[in-house]
């Protein structure tokens, strides 16, 4: 709405913009507001398609490129690395071998019946709770810290669903069905593939567009490369772990003779 501004006479008139006011276009021209004709999708007036067009290549791919950079903020932040320890939890099996060197290096003289004992017990007494969760920018990186490293994982590629409705200029773009053009034009830092199903007449598979259309529509960017997270026990836990693990064994021993 308007910004409104009373007159001598009393009346509330619209303080502007008026049809014969002159608005500036990004090439530095000027053009009444009754014949602005180019406008982005930003609100941003221009003086030719062309224009317009550059324009909104270059909203989308700042759009986009945010995207992308948003989610290397978040598959390296600390709500990733938990999120995903679940995994880690639940393949506990591959632990077992760096357990086992874990107790060579501090236990060298255990062997036989009695090492195994130990790495089983020591093993069994993990949980969860000791697990932190290390993040390195390098996804081939290995784990650095004094801990024992009991597994790590690539982050690799993170598919991210684009709601248009939840973005302005998208929707703008949308609505004036300029989207799938600028999308088609985009080359930055996100990924994006163009849908396609297969048609049957032309026996060959044909492009659908990047956008899913419904009231919701949607489309999916893709980012990879963002680095490798390593869980481990820290070097202090390990030690209690392992004592408290000796100290049972020694227990249940001195009670079976």
């Amino acid at each position: 709405m308007s910004e409104m501004q009373r007159t001598l006479d009393g009346a509330l008139v619209p303080v502007g913009p008026h049809r014969d006011d002159l608005v500036e276009c990004s090439d530095g021209s000027f053009v009444r507001y009754e014949d602005v004709e180019f406008v982005d999708c930003r609100g941003g007036v221009h003086s030719n398609e062309d224009d317009m067009n550059d324009a909104n290549d270059d909203i989308v791919r700042d759009v986009l490129d945010s995207r992308d950079e948003w989610i290397g903020e978040y598959v390296a932040s600390d709500d990733y690395g938990d999120n995903y320890a679940y995994l880690v939890l639940e393949d506990s099996v591959r632990w077992k071998d760096r357990i086992a060197e874990y107790v060579d290096e501090e236990c060298p003289d255990l062997s036989g019946d009695v090492r195994r004992i130990i790495v089983d017990n020591l093993w069994g007494a993990i949980d969860g709770y000791d697990l932190e969760a290390h993040y390195q920018s390098n996804e081939y990186a290995c784990y650095y810290g004094e801990g024992v490293c009991v597994d790590s994982f690539e982050v690799g590629e993170y598919e991210d669903q684009i709601e248009v409705n939840e973005v302005p200029e998208l929707r703008a773009l949308y609505d004036s069905g300029d989207l799938e053009g600028c999308l088609g034009r985009y080359n930055g830092d996100l990924c994006i593939n163009e849908n396609d199903r297969y048609d049957a007449e032309l026996g060959r598979r044909v492009k659908t567009g990047f956008v899913e259309k419904s009231d919701h529509p949607t489309f999916y960017g893709y980012s990879g490369g963002w680095g490798r997270w390593h869980y481990a026990i820290p070097a202090d836990r390990m030690k209690e772990l392992l004592a408290e693990t000796i100290a049972d064994y020694c227990r249940l021993k001195d009670g079976n003779d």
